[in-house]
């Protein structure tokens, strides 16, 4: 039996929704958190603004479960908008919406037209505004950052049969870490739509094509023939799994992979970080909210 990819062609879901194209507007950071990643999600809000980061954030998040209604007002305070991404979805339909498949959703349809999209598990190491006039991002339509050479036999690489269930030719060393994004959303729509399309049928391309939301974006910008930018920098190990990505230029921009939890006191000090007092602070400040 041949495979075949239920994404016959790269989709222009935009045509149905002219209406929310015209919407698009300004330049935001988009989250995606809420549930157990709802503490991480609040320390990256917190250390972007720390950074001196003035735009404005949106918090995506699945259902009303995963944010308690009496956390959005502190939300606010900080600038951010919490976003139901199933309350969305009403408008949108999206067949499949876990924690991964949001990610590229929440992107789309964000309010904004250019976002720096951060994991909740994420910190800015700096204010990222910089990003949207970086000449790597305004010559392209998007800016990825690399994930560590993987192993041939490595679970999380590009499948192999991806490249001929998608039409493009096999290359290899393209994996990124979807942990981070810069993306013109009016620039990349119809690659971002063919992301997001290949997201809602997860079940497929999760086993056929990627781990994971992280190589669908690589896959779907190859596919539209969109130009993107792709860092030539590998992140480095901070400790354990928590990496430090760069910019083209060398300078440290992210630091991604800490997952903070409650109770504050589960959380080891695994140092050297210049962060951490500021986290522990902070979600010892999050768990008097939560708790209140």
């Amino acid at each position: 039996m041949t495979l075949s990819s239920p994404l016959i062609a790269p989709p222009v879901v935009g045509v149905r929704e002219p209406d929310f194209l015209e919407s698009m507007h300004g330049r935001g950071i988009v989250i995606v958190g809420g549930g157990r990643f709802l503490p991480s999600g609040y320390l990256a809000i917190r250390q972007l603004r720390h950074v001196g980061c003035k735009l404005p954030i949106e918090f995506w998040y699945l259902g009303k479960s995963e944010l308690p209604a009496k956390l959005i007002p502190f939300f606010q305070a900080l600038g951010v908008t919490s976003v139901d991404a199933f309350a969305i979805r009403e408008r949108f339909p999206m067949k499949s919406l876990g924690g991964w498949e949001c990610k590229p959703y929440a992107m789309a349809y964000s309010s904004f037209e250019e976002i720096v999209f951060i994991d909740a598990d994420n910190l800015a190491l700096r204010d990222p505004t910089f990003l949207f006039d970086h000449p790597d991002y305004t010559t392209n339509t998007a800016m990825f950052w690399p994930d560590f050479p993987p192993l041939e036999d490595s679970y999380w690489r590009i499948k192999t049969e991806a490249f001929k269930l998608l039409g493009i030719p096999e290359q290899k060393g393209l994996e990124i870490e979807s942990g981070q994004m810069v993306i013109n959303k009016r620039r990349a729509w119809t690659a971002l739509m063919a992301t997001v399309e290949m997201n809602s049928e997860s079940e497929f391309y999760y086993k056929h094509c990627s781990y994971g939301d992280k190589d669908t974006y690589t896959l779907a910008w190859l596919m539209t023939k969109t130009p993107y930018f792709r860092v030539n920098l590998i992140p480095t190990i901070v400790r354990d799994l928590v990496r430090t990505h760069y910019t083209s230029d060398g300078l440290p921009i992210f630091e991604h992979g800490r997952k903070w939890v409650l109770p504050v006191q589960a959380n080891r000090v695994v140092g050297p970080s210049e962060h951490d007092e500021n986290c522990f602070k902070w979600l010892t400040e999050f768990s008097k909210l939560l708790y209140a």
